[in-house]
């Protein structure tokens, strides 16, 4: 069985797939690779797309190291017969941690006393008052392993949490609400929710003038989930007092974003943590195990 690994992934994992077979490690010609490969592993950056897919005549399986697979061409997979996998529970306390990390740095103006200080030498203390997170309501949207994760974490900071979700999850803690009155009612709100790209954005700009004036949104779902643009002028309006930002709707992003002081924006490092991708290449092991314990039923 030849395994072809695409992207970086953790290195312990790299040497156990050697285990399973021959492995190919992010060759110069992944096309030419991919002609005699079995399995597939990719992370967010390799594009796997038809154009890619057609030289594919021997790969049974697909592994995403990761939970979105925006990346991966699902139809043209199931026209070729491949199965798709990923690993959606790896990373949820990363991303979950990184949301409060960045809810902290918004309401506290961290990035911003930070810049202040160490870029442009100015000692800004008095433009850098704050808020406190303790007794302040948040909103979350999209209540599946990472919104319920956040919540846990912000209910221990004495934050109140209500949250809005295609489905009422029955969340005894948590009171489920339609999206108009989370948006106008919640101090901080945190976009989680997976949806198709063809139904993009759910957030539009008139939801954004549904918000509650001064609040601070953060999005660690997809990009595409809310209009940027829609977004920029929220902010250019103090609409919102802040955003924060770890996905765009194209990556690499150097969009009108970055001129803003009130943005925190982040490279997609949701998952980039030591930890998580240890959890990832678990999860992408254990699925090679039991294709192997399939295959050989």
């Amino acid at each position: 069985m030849k395994i072809l690994v695409a992207d970086l992934i953790d290195q312990t994992t790299l040497e156990k797939l050697k285990e399973f077979g021959q492995v190919s490690f992010r060759p110069a010609d992944l096309a030419n690779q991919l002609a005699d490969s079995d399995i597939l592993v990719v992370r967010s950056a390799t594009k796997v797309n038809a154009e890619l897919l057609k030289h594919s005549t021997k790969l049974k399986y697909i592994i995403r190291a990761g939970v979105g697979l925006d990346n991966i061409d699902l139809e043209e997979c199931k026209k070729r017969g491949i199965e798709v996998f990923n690993t959606p529970q790896a990373s949820t306390n990363a991303v979950a941690e990184l949301t409060i990390g960045l809810i902290f740095c918004l309401l506290r103006k961290i990035c911003y006393a930070n810049k202040k200080l160490v870029i442009e030498k100015k000692w800004e203390k008095e433009n850098a008052i704050g808020l406190e997170l303790e007794n302040k309501t948040l909103g979350i949207i999209g209540m599946g392993r990472i919104g319920q994760a956040v919540a846990k974490k912000a209910s221990a900071l004495g934050m109140k949490v209500q949250y809005f979700d295609k489905t009422d999850k029955n969340l005894a803690e948590y009171p489920f609400v339609d999206l108009d009155k989370l948006l106008s009612t919640s101090d901080i709100i945190s976009i989680h929710l997976s949806i198709p790209k063809e139904q993009a954005p759910f957030l539009k700009e008139e939801h954004f003038k549904k918000i509650k004036k001064g609040a601070f949104l953060l999005n660690l779902s997809r990009g595409y989930v809310l209009d940027e643009n829609a977004l920029y002028q929220a902010l250019k309006t103090n609409q919102l007092n802040g955003a924060a930002l770890d996905v765009f709707s194209s990556e690499p992003y150097f969009g009108p974003l970055t001129q803003l002081e009130n943005v925190i924006l982040t490279p997609h490092i949701g998952a980039s943590t030591f930890e998580a991708q240890q959890k990832i290449g678990q999860e992408i092991i254990q699925i090679i195990k039991n294709i192997f314990i399939s295959k050989n039923k």
